[in-house]
């Protein structure tokens, strides 16, 4: 693959490989666990794969990372014990500057959420130091004396400083003040979130200047939107809708 190639080119590529192969759309989707309209729009130009998806691709064509970029076969020798081999270190679409943090067995990608490997990885964290522009991560997050300027996405817990965009996390998030929207599995823990919240488990933070649900308890500062809680709620101001199933100890709504 040259300089200039474009992600479409890999999705020309993707699509070649598919039909050589006599998978219908379906049936790739299906191995990746996608729908086959997202297939339709790769080979469509409409968008192009996740980069997770790059190496569960290349393995079910059986090629490597490098082949299915358009690139001749190269690698690239580690002095270690083990003399691993990398086959590709570059992807072929523009920088976007986001931190990416997925695992690996030897060549494979093994993607969390579908995987037996869960339980025995469950416990890895990332931990980055310096501020970053935005983070994806297949596992929990932590983030040093640093702030966020774009969005983070974790498959565990999130852990950091301010974020100036969303955050979505499959864990808890505990950060400071948040600019975007909150989507967690967990509970949340912050500061100012000028966004809309959502969580499967406690929400305490000061001011939330959207709407909030909450699979248990609340307890803010004012809230400028609706209100749906499965525990109690303990806060200030609320100038929206509100369903509780616990108590309400709120200056006014």
């Amino acid at each position: 693959m040259n300089e200039n190639q474009t992600p479409f080119q890999l999705c020309k590529k993707i699509t070649e490989l598919r039909k050589e192969n006599g998978y219908t759309q379906e049936m790739l989707a299906n191995k990746l666990g996608i729908t086959y309209q997202a297939v339709s729009k790769w080979e469509n130009e409409l968008s192009y794969p996740d980069i997770t998806l790059l190496p569960i691709i290349a393995d079910i064509f059986r090629v490597s990372l490098d082949k299915l970029f358009g690139k001749a076969t190269t690698s690239i020798t580690v002095p270690d014990d083990n003399n691993t081999k990398y086959y590709s270190n570059e992807l072929p679409w523009e920088d976007d500057d986001t931190l990416r943090i997925v695992l690996f067995r030897g060549k494979h990608y093994i993607p969390i959420k579908n995987s037996h490997e869960i339980e025995k990885i469950k416990d890895f964290k990332f931990i980055y130091e310096g501020d970053a522009l935005n983070i994806s991560s297949d596992f929990s997050i932590e983030c040093r004396n640093c702030d966020i300027t774009g969005n983070v996405t974790a498959a565990a817990n999130v852990s950091c400083g301010d974020v100036e965009g969303n955050v979505a996390s499959a864990g808890n998030v505990n950060c400071g003040d948040i600019d975007g929207n909150v989507t967690s599995g967990g509970a949340v823990n912050c500061g100012d979130i000028d966004g809309n919240v959502s969580a499967g488990s406690s929400i305490s933070c000061a001011d939330i200047d959207g709407s909030v649900e909450s699979g248990n308890s609340i307890t803010c500062a004012d809230i400028d939107g609706d209100v749906i809680a499965s525990g109690n709620i303990s806060c200030g101001d609320i100038n929206g809708n509100v369903e509780c199933q616990g108590t309400i100890k709120c200056s006014s709504f």
